[in-house]
């Protein structure tokens, strides 16, 4: 009976606890969806209670006379023991929860923060963010300030980067704008703060409120800066002077040691013999038992070469050249009247330039050539340009059929990418600049040009003229062609005349034309093709030879570019580069000749096929110095512009260089056009299907029907001789 009463009791609560359960599911289905309302926070969890011990921490101390036992108290046992088994990181989580204890360590968590503090403000630390002068703060990094802090405060280092999550530019800003609490003089980073606002053209009241909160320094101190950056550009330029100055000075000197040598050379001994070199005594000896010896034998015998340093060789001073270009930009003024209207700003900007490719072992102290004896066929492309484009043009094709034709591009690898010149591995090197401010000036005004250049030449411009002026005026003389002859004439009809009778030269230039016969065989259709591609050639080679740097290529193509300008009438381009041609090979020496022809391009970075021309570079420096000009709108001056100016150098070394750090990456100014290959692909079946490359007589287009392939098939050569004689005569009378 017991026995069912006890199973009868275990079912009625199975009975009840099924009961329970439906009840509460339905009533979780029933009751309402809760709100979409956030909930409330929850409070952060207060830090643990100390749990109360059983047992029992004693201290026993050992003293000389006596031991003196401590018996600790609870919440401080756990510290003892843990301390006394070198466990320190549960011994500092307990000491964080013990809240007397804690109190007390912050005070000398305090002083140790004032410790480093203190040293960090002290300058003889040598603290990057003391380092605030003009030259310090074209080397200003992040980096280096991020080393600084972890060597000097390694505490406050390691709270701030906790904070920061190890963020490089997060700790840097923070610890400045702490540290300027403290003292202001560290202002390094606050400078470069200074030179982002300018940039960007922030207010005098942006500068006030970022200056209470330590962030940059007040408007007052940024112009400031800019005024001691300014004045520290001109030392570089004159230092470069005296050195080449010095160098000629140090070529004199040598010149007359070698004569003193070569007396001193011959002189007598007090015997009566000639005094012996150590050259001759050397070869005195007798070798001849040593240089019979291979250097398997002289392995054998043990006897090795000795490895000798190599002595640096004397660095050669670097030469520069003054690049100079206008810049023009248009200033609205708010509020227009007679006494304020809108500006047309027309200044010239100019900068020196190291000259990477060296020159001062060429003479400088005349002319290469004179014009009376000038020959024309220098300033004319030859059988050599020829030869030379032609290989050109071959590297330039594979290039572009290797990158575009599916079936040779594994070829690619083997393609010539960088065509190797004379100073291929100076013209990779970084090049080196520094601005010069602004000439306010406009040179498209003569009287202000002669000005220019009056600034430039130190006042030697006039001196120059008129000792030019005062040189007697020589006539044009011409030689007798006949090889063998030594004949001048002062006219050259009389020239021609002896031409005509002795030697039986015929000076007629009659034009040879083609029968009209001929005419019907010929493709114009073929022949406009080919004049395209040689043409895009040409362009395609000017452009890589700047790329390369490479300016005896370029000199060649510009005798090139002068036939295709006469031949399309662009009178004033074909003067400028005949004028090129003759200085580089008549009126300029045979110094500058060679800096003008190498030293015109500009490497940023570095690197083969990374140059642009001189004055594309000060074309980039023009527009970041218009960044700064028009944000001070119509309160640009002269003094403010010329401030800029001259420190715009070392503010774009800045930003690049924190920009670099930073990771804040703007354009490269490198136009990247779209993917040209599929319309490349396109017209190359078009020109398949067309059979351009084929001969086809009698083909032409209906828009230039008489198309002939070459470009300059409609150049007059007697009108270029006579043009070319004549602007000779006008270069005679001008100080080239």
């Amino acid at each position: 009976m017991e026995i069912f009463k006890d199973w009868k009791r275990k079912e009625t609560l199975a009975c009840q606890k099924v009961t329970l359960a439906s009840s509460s599911s339905t009533d979780k289905r029933d009751r309402d969806t809760p709100s979409k309302t956030p909930r409330t926070i929850k409070k952060p969890r207060k830090s643990m209670e100390l749990r109360s011990r059983s047992s029992v921490t004693e201290v026993i101390i050992n003293y000389e006379n006596k031991d003196k036992r401590i018996i600790c108290q609870s919440d401080v046992s756990g510290i003892v023991e843990n301390l006394a088994k070198r466990n320190f990181v549960r011994v500092g989580n307990l000491i964080s929860r013990h809240r007397e204890l804690m109190e007390d360590l912050k005070s000398s968590v305090l002083d140790i923060v004032e410790d480093e503090c203190k040293k960090l403000c002290n300058p003889q630390h040598h603290f990057m963010m003391w380092r605030a002068s003009a030259h310090d703060l074209q080397t200003f990094s992040f980096t280096e300030l991020f080393e600084d802090l972890k060597r000097l405060s390694p505490f406050i280092f390691s709270i701030i980067a906790k904070m920061a999550k190890d963020s490089l530019p997060h700790i840097c800003t923070a610890a400045s704008v702490a540290l300027r609490g403290r003292d202001p003089r560290l202002s390094a980073l606050a400078y470069y703060v200074d030179t982002v606002l300018l940039y960007g053209g922030a207010k005098k009241a942006v500068f006030q409120r970022l200056a209470k909160l330590g962030i940059s320094t007040n408007h007052q101190s940024a112009v400031g800066k800019q005024k001691e950056l300014a004045q520290n550009t001109k030392p570089p330029v004159f230092s470069l002077k005296n050195l080449e100055s010095y160098l000629s000075s140090q070529v004199t000197n040598r010149s007359d040691q070698e004569k003193t040598s070569m007396s001193e050379g011959t002189s007598q001994s007090s015997t009566g013999e000639p005094t012996k070199q150590p050259n001759e005594v050397v070869d005195a000896l007798d070798v001849y038992t040593f240089s019979t010896l291979s250097d398997e034998d002289m392995a054998d015998l043990g006897v090795v070469p000795l490895s000798v340093p190599a002595v640096p060789s004397a660095s050669v001073p670097s030469t520069y050249s003054i690049v100079f270009d206008n810049l023009d930009f248009f200033i609205r003024t708010h509020h227009q009247s007679t006494n304020l209207t809108n500006k047309s700003i027309h200044w010239i900007h100019h900068m020196c330039v190291i000259d990477r490719i060296p020159s001062l072992h060429l003479a400088n102290t005349k002319p290469a050539n004179s014009l009376s004896d000038y020959d024309l066929g220098k300033s004319l492309p030859g059988p050599h340009t020829q030869a030379c484009m032609r290989r050109e043009f071959v590297v330039l094709g594979s290039r572009i059929l290797t990158s575009y034709l599916e079936v040779l591009k594994p070829f690619a690898s083997a393609v010539v990418h960088h065509i190797p010149h004379l100073y291929s591995d100076e013209m990779a090197q970084p090049s080196t600049h520094f601005p010069l401010g602004l000439l306010f000036k406009n040179e498209n005004q003569t009287g202000d040009l002669v000005d220019v250049f009056q600034h430039i030449q130190k006042e030697t411009y006039n001196e120059y003229s008129n000792l030019a002026k005062a040189q007697p005026a020589e006539k044009e003389r011409f030689p007798c062609r006949e090889p063998g002859c030594t004949r001048m004439f002062i006219y050259r009809k009389a020239r021609d005349n002896h031409e005509a009778n002795v030697h039986s030269l015929d000076s007629s230039t009659s034009s040879v034309t083609e029968p009209t016969s001929l005419t019907v065989s010929v493709d114009y259709k073929k022949e406009h093709t080919e004049a395209q591609l040689s043409f895009g050639f040409l362009l395609l080679n000017f452009l890589d030879a700047v790329k390369e740097g490479d300016g005896e290529r370029l000199m060649r193509l510009y005798k090139v570019a002068l036939l295709i300008f006469k031949t399309y009438g662009h009178s004033q381009y074909a003067y400028s580069t005949l004028l090129l041609t003759v200085q580089t090979n008549a009126t300029l020496s045979p110094r500058l000749a060679h800096s003008l022809t190498w030293n015109r391009f500009w490497n940023g970075r570095g690197g083969k096929g990374r140059n642009i021309p001189l004055d594309l570079h000060l074309e980039h420096l023009n527009n970041f110095l218009k960044t700064f000009l028009k944000n001070k709108g119509p309160n640009l001056t002269e003094d403010a512009a010329d401030r800029v100016s001259r420190s715009v150098g070392v503010l774009k070394t800045v930003m690049d260089t924190t920009d670099k750090e930073l990771q804040v990456y703007r354009p490269s100014g490198i136009h990247n056009p779209a993917d040209m290959e599929r319309d490349i692909l396109t017209l190359l079946d078009v020109f398949n299907r067309a059979e351009l490359f084929q001969h086809q007589p009698g083909r032409h287009f209906s828009a230039f029907p008489d198309f002939e392939r070459n470009i300059i098939s409609k150049l007059n050569f007697k009108d270029l001789w006579q043009w070319m004689r004549s602007k000779l005569k006008e270069f005679r009378a001008l100080p080239l």
